[in-house]
């Protein structure tokens, strides 16, 4: 049953909030230390758990990653990366990446009687994974936020999995703004879709329109309706082999305080039968920690047995597919902040609803969760 299986959880949980007098010397209050020891495991598990040959291929990221992807540290691991199949993409020519990459005096070092190719990568390779499986009752695409070469791969995705829903956890800006240093600068995401009602943007032979635009029916995410069209190579021509409406969600996710959104995204994600597309800058940070929420929620919807350390084997769970999911400390107690949230009501023994910070807004896991993320947002961030 599913109270049995909250009452098990929150028991596990609040045996995991400590109470000091040393913390905060002369005030008795709680500390998280085992929530974050319990990240430093997840953060550990693959140095310290070795992976099999196939869970650790990423053969296809090795041959693109200088292109198409915003950070060689932030792998895509192989045998849970979308593939793009319609031949449609385009290789890389080598000389060209080779002159940008190098000066002058440098040179690639060839051994003896081998000849570099003259174009680079592989034309069905996006940085984005599959996370499906498991408790999930639908399937997750984590894909990193499309760079400027690689916006036609990302619609290709798109048109290819029949994907009905994007969620954008990013902000973007316009890259015809941008100047020559800025645009080299892989930390920002251009505007891939068109932004007014009745405009569309041509990617290769993909034309997106914007269908409308609504900022009022979500409070914090602007939804814009598209058409995904294949079209030939003359723009006049309105025939189309075939096409896809779908619905674009973005937001700029920083606050940590919020805990109800997350439910209005993955209930909309439940009711579709193809795969719902997780976007942020890595495609692993923000866009995990939402999967990781909605594989916590399924494991007790879906009457899946509750072990210990739940939310550290849901984490585990997309990270084998999605490396570096949920990549911070932060992110992590967010999880558990949310599913508390959701649990709420069932939560009846007294010292579990003080520990957690429900029957005592001023000690508990809440109260110092709360206290932790407003000291996170008075950082001032690096320039």
């Amino acid at each position: 049953m599913v109270a049995s299986r909250i009452a098990k959880f929150t028991e596990e949980m609040s045996s995991k909030v400590k109470w000091s007098l040393l913390v905060e010397p002369g005030k008795f209050s709680c500390h998280l230390t085992e929530f974050v020891q319990e990240f430093n495991r997840l953060d550990r598990m693959f140095v310290n758990n070795e992976l099999s040959d196939d869970e650790s291929a990423q053969s296809s990221f090795n041959a693109n990653y200088l292109t198409k992807a915003r950070s060689k540290m932030v792998p895509c691991t192989e045998y849970s990366r979308v593939k793009l199949n319609d031949g449609l993409g385009q290789l890389d020519d080598r000389n060209a990446l080779r002159n940008g990459m190098f000066s002058d005096e440098h040179e690639f070092l060839e051994e003896e009687g081998c000849t570099l190719k003259s174009t680079y990568g592989t034309t069905d390779f996006i940085h984005a994974n599959y996370v499906r499986g498991g408790p999930l009752l639908n399937s997750f695409i984590c894909a990193q936020a499309p760079l400027k070469n690689t916006q036609e791969d990302f619609w290709r995705m798109v048109f290819q999995e029949k994907c009905q829903f994007i969620v954008m956890l990013n902000s973007a800006v316009d890259s015809s703004t941008l100047g020559p240093l800025e645009s080299a600068n892989r930390s920002y995401c251009p505007y891939y879709w068109p932004r007014a009602e009745k405009q569309f943007l041509q990617f290769g032979c993909f034309r997106v329109t914007c269908v409308s635009v609504d900022s009022k029916a979500d409070p914090l995410f602007t939804i814009t309706k598209l058409k995904v069209q294949k079209v030939g190579g003359n723009l006049a021509d309105d025939e189309c082999d075939d096409e896809l409406v779908l619905e674009h969600w973005q937001w700029d996710w920083q606050y940590l305080g919020d805990v109800h959104w997350p439910f209005r995204v993955l209930r909309k994600a439940r009711q579709l039968s193809t795969p719902t597309i997780v976007q942020c800058i890595d495609g692993c940070s923000k866009a995990g920690t939402l999967v990781a929420i909605e594989t916590t929620l399924m494991h007790f919807i879906r009457g899946s047995p509750i072990t210990k350390s739940l939310i550290l084997q849901s984490c585990v769970f997309v990270r084998l597919q999605r490396r570096l999911s949920v990549s911070s400390a932060l992110l992590y107690l967010f999880i558990y902040r949310v599913v508390l949230h959701w649990i709420e009501p069932y939560v009846s023994k007294w010292y579990e609803r003080a520990a957690l910070g429900i029957r005592f807004k001023s000690i508990g896991f809440i109260q110092k969760y709360t206290g932790m993320i407003q000291e996170f947002s008075r950082i001032t961030p690096a320039y």
